[in-house]
């Protein structure tokens, strides 16, 4: 069960504008799980478990925009407050798995400044500024963990500028931020999934600290994209083996530095009454991760295709088919074993002006959006094979009625945190 609650403000101050918003979120879970494992080897046995959480979510946020300086001129603030209570149960207890209770409470402070402007009545630049202090406080049982309960303070610029370059469309941007674990990331309970296979989290998980780098260009029907991604601390799947009992694998967390480059290049035009569409995405990861025998896990590129065809056909009628293809490749720890395709294709028709569209189509018509991953652990690989049954047909009506003009609403100042539940 979850309860949300929003609450806001908007109004003008002198010559700028004012906003707050304040927002509560609740929810809490409650499972029984119950494991029935056969062995040829080993002893068959049951193994219940019982899992219960609950969440508190507090945020509140302040803005004031004014003109300065022809441009405009932001400063805020935000702070956000979670309470979570994560308990744990088990009948019986088994190596490298114990019952367990603890409590999350999490407090960020943040101020921020931003500034835009136009230059030489062609290029847009935006700059920002935005400082945040974390406090986590961690405890197991009611009590204080010192070493799992840190404080982090960072500054967090960000820097754009947009403008035309003869007759293309140039932006050159630098941004930076947090991401932090989610909160069953940071949980010390251990998931029983096999005598071999133990999951849980890391309440020692830091923050990822986030720079990117990107720059676009657009000319005519031509748009390239160029973006680099450095991970502080980047967050990881691994799994190592436990001391007492080596033949078997817990997997968790761990933080890790890793970096990637990523290119697209789209072409689209229309041609009378057809648009094609053409669009290649490739990205390398830049990972040093080592495995028991001391060897590096070889990175691979993966190259993505998709292209689609559009006709728009007399009396509203539309009709589309789109393509999409990814190859083998790398991203972090986890190597893709098996090419993917993927091909769809829908006919539309609007009635009383657009007010009424009927969408009429199929997914995964060749029956080839099928999977094949391996995760690359310490001491050992996990091979997962998907099989879905994703080819898909399907009929769908949308109507549109009398929408108000646009109006301020509010605007969450939690999603962050939700999202990490």
């Amino acid at each position: 069960m979850t309860h949300a609650l929003n609450a806001y403000y908007d109004g003008r101050w002198g010559k700028g504008e004012f906003r707050i918003d304040a927002d509560f979120f609740a929810s809490g879970s409650h499972s029984l799980t119950t494991y029935d494992e056969h062995s040829q080897t080993q002893d068959s046995r049951q193994f219940p478990t019982e899992s219960d959480t609950r969440n508190r979510i507090f945020s509140a946020k302040a803005q004031y925009e004014f003109p300065w300086l022809k441009g405009k001129f932001a400063v805020g603030s935000q702070y956000v407050q979670t309470n979570r209570h994560d308990n744990y149960y088990v009948s019986a207890e088994l190596p490298g798995i114990t019952p367990s209770a603890s409590k999350l409470l999490e407090r960020t402070a943040a101020g921020f400044v931003q500034y835009s402007t136009l230059l030489a009545r062609r290029y847009q630049l935006t700059a920002g500024l935005r400082y945040e202090r974390l406090q986590l406080d961690y405890y197991l049982s009611r009590q204080r963990v010192d070493e799992q309960s840190p404080t982090y303070s960072n500054l967090f610029p960000s820097i754009s500028l947009a403008g035309l370059v003869g007759k293309a469309q140039l932006m050159l941007s630098y941004t930076s931020k947090t991401t932090r674990p989610d909160y069953s990331q940071l949980s010390s309970n251990v998931v029983y999934g096999n005598r071999y296979l133990l999951q849980s989290g890391n309440p020692n998980l830091k923050p990822t600290i986030l720079h990117s780098v990107n720059v676009t260009a657009v000319w005519k029907w031509l748009q390239a994209t160029l973006n680099y991604d450095y991970s502080r601390d980047g967050i990881l799947f691994w799994g190592v083996s436990l001391p007492e009992q080596p033949e078997v694998t817990k997997i968790t967390y761990i933080n890790k530095n890793y970096s990637q480059l990523q290119a697209t290049l789209t072409l689209s035009q229309q041609i009378k009454f057809w648009r094609p569409m053409l669009t290649a995405y490739v990205s390398k990861n830049f990972c040093d991760l080592r495995l028991s025998d001391g060897s590096r896990l070889t990175m691979n590129p993966l190259l993505v295709l998709y292209t689609s065809q559009s006709f728009t056909l007399p009396k509203g009628f539309g009709l589309t088919a789109g393509y999409r293809m990814s190859t083998r490749g790398s991203y972090q720890n986890v190597q893709i074993l098996r090419m993917n395709h993927s091909l769809e294709a829908y006919l539309t028709k609007s009635f009383f002006k657009d007010a009424l569209n009927i969408n009429i189509g199929g997914r995964d018509l060749l029956k080839q959006n099928n999977s094949r991953i391996r995760m690359n652990l310490q001491n050992g690989s996990l091979v997962q094979t998907g099989l879905g049954d994703t080819r898909v047909f399907y009929i769908k009506l949308n109507y549109k009625f009398n929408s108000m003009r646009n109006r301020y609403k509010g605007e969450s100042s939690m999603e962050d945190a939700i999202q990490r539940l």
